[in-house]
Order: structure tokens, then C-alpha cells, then sequence
């Protein structure tokens, strides 16, 4: 923010006189000018540096950014599994890249020679995450703004902070905020390699799994994502077993990735559900409670 200039005065007043301007359209006047859309502090947007690169954070995001601020860390025990898995070379797709922590820590790990795809249909986010990558100088990444899931259809989105859910969209909904969802599929099917996918879409999971059998088969990638039964059955429909089987069923062994500890491997679905339940004791909220997992091909 800035004062105006005596010039500025002048002219506003003579624009307020002249059209008669409310005070709320003053206002939006200044909201859309280009000085208020390119000053970073007027939006709340604040610049954070990290051990290995930069990023944008909005600073009253209390999904991500205020614990980003606070602290400097986000998820360590996933980020710590993902720098000791994501080589040079590789291409690692972030699906649900929310402000791009995980992007840009695997952009860093692939390096240009690598490729890493970020997929993320909140628009705020995705102003961050360009933000970032500019600022980092990372052209080896893509950004798609849009939502996963089993097909190509319009959705809608919403959102409190930085988080936010998908959902059908109504015919009659004329104030709903509207994304365009595709499968992992119809991004992916001219990349010559995809070796990590990180999925975290606050379950949707189920839905984008369904979308992704091309790329499972094609593939055979490492899978790292957020199991929350509670919301792939208010989001997807799709009971948490029921997901667990089918990935299982494809050729993956499932290990739980614990804050305090080493991987913990599981035999079948049965030991993630047990694991979980353990997680829902400790939480004391079955809507609370979820895991995160990676799945690994079998044998690796």
C-alpha cells in the first residue's frame, strides 16, 4: 500500500464528481487496478525462504501458509520420503499441488533434466505456485489448472483457505465457482515417463484412481497419497477398503509413512485399516483421522 500522490487526488475526485461513484465501486475501481493485482502485500502474499528454494504463501492461509510462516516446515516425514525418493531424471506429477510446497521440492530433486507436472484447480493457488516457479527461476515444471477425476466434465469447487473440494455440479447452480476436470489419463498419455505421483485432493482419490488405469498399467509408478475414509465416501462414494483393494490389486505393496518413524509395511488392506484405527484412537475423530501411504510396485 501506498499514499497517493497529489496528482492521484486530483484525479479521483474529479472521477468521483463526474460519476458519481459509491464508495464500493470506488473501492472495486482500485481492487482491479493493475498496481492492487501486482502488489504482493496488498493481497497478503508473502515471500518465504526455505532450505531449498523460494515460495509465495498467502499469509491467513490456515490450511498451509501460516504453518509454513510459523515454522519453515510442511509434512517433514513426507517431504524427507519424497527427497529420498525423487531422483534426477525422474518426472514426479503433484495432483492436488495446492500452493506447490511438493512441486517445487521435486522440482528441486529432478533438476532440468527431469520434469515435474503439478495439477491444481484452486486459481489462487495457482497464481502462488507460477509465482513461485518464476521466482525460482524452475521452467522444467507444468501446471495444470485443473480438478481430477474419472472423466472430463465441468465441476464445481470450494474452498475456505488454500484446501477445497470438488463436487457435481447442478444445472441450476449459477454461483457455483466452476472447474473443468480431466483424468490423469488425458494428461499424461504423451509422457514418456512417469515415476512418482503424489495425491492429495481431499478424497478424490477414489475418482482420479479411476481415471489413471492407463498410466497405473503404462507406468507402474510410485504412489504417495492421503487415505481419509471419511471423505472418499462423502467425495468419491467409494468405502476406504474398497479403494485400498483396488490399489492393492494392481501390483502395489502399501507401507504406512508415520510422523515419528520409519515405514511401516502392510500384508493387505486389512493391516492399513488396522493402522488407521490405531490413527483414529489417537485422533479421537473418525472425520479427523486419515493416513498417509505410499505404495510401491511389488518387490521394490
Amino acid at each position: 500500500m501506498r499514499e497517493p500522490s497529489p496528482e492521484d487526488v486530483e484525479y479521483w475526485k474529479e472521477r468521483v464528481a463526474a460519476e458519481q461513484l459509491t464508495y464500493p465501486r470506488l473501492a472495486a475501481y482500485f481492487r482491479q487496478s493493475r498496481e492492487y493485482v501486482i502488489g504482493r502485500k496488498a493481497r497478503g502474499i508473502t515471500l518465504l525462504t526455505l532450505d531449498d528454494f523460494e515460495m509465495f504463501v498467502q499469509e491467513h492461509d490456515w490450511d498451509i501458509g501460516e504453518n509454513l510462516i510459523a515454522t519453515k516446515l510442511y509434512e517433514p516425514h513426507v517431504t524427507r520420503f519424497l527427497k529420498m525418493q525423487v531422483q534426477e531424471g525422474m518426472t514426479f506429477v503433484d495432483v492436488g499441488a495446492n500452493v506447490g510446497y511438493f512441486t517445487l521440492t521435486a522440482a528441486t530433486k529432478v533438476e532440468e533434466s527431469g520434469k515435474v507436472i503439478a495439477v491444481e484447480c484452486n486459481p489462487r493457488n495457482v497464481e502462488l505456485i507460477l509465482m513461485s516457479l518464476h521466482r525460482n527461476g524452475l521452467d522444467h515444471v507444468t501446471v495444470y489448472p485443473f480438478a481430477v477425476g474419472d472423466s472430463q466434465r465441468l465441476m464445481s469447487f470450494s474452498w475456505g483457505f488454500s484446501n477445497g473440494f470438488v463436487d457435481e455440479l447442478a444445472k441450476d447452480d449459477d454461483e457455483a465457482f466452476i472447474v473443468q476436470a480431466v483424468t490423469l489419463d488425458s494428461l499424461l498419455k504423451n509422457e514418456p515417463r512417469v515415476d512418482v505421483i503424489k495425491m492429495d485432493i481431499e478424497g478424490s482419490e477414489a475418482l482420479a484412481w479411476q481415471g489413471m488405469q492407463e498410466t497405473i498399467a503404462k507406468h507402474h509408478p510410485v504412489l504417495l497419497m492421503e487415505f481419509f475414509p471419511a471423505l472418499l465416501e462423502r467425495v468419491s462414494g467409494v468405502k476406504g477398503d474398497d479403494f485400498l483393494n483396488s490399489v492393492l490389486a494392481c501390483g502395489y505393496d502399501a507401507f504406512v509413512l508415520r510422523r515419528e518413524q520409519e515405514m511401516v509395511r502392510t500384508q493387505s488392506t486389512s493391516d492399513v485399516i488396522a493402522e488407521w484405527e490405531k490413527e483414529r484412537e489417537l485422533v479421537g475423530d473418525v472425520a479427523k483421522t486419515y493416513l498417509d501411504l505410499v505404495f510401491l510396485p511389488n518387490g521394490q
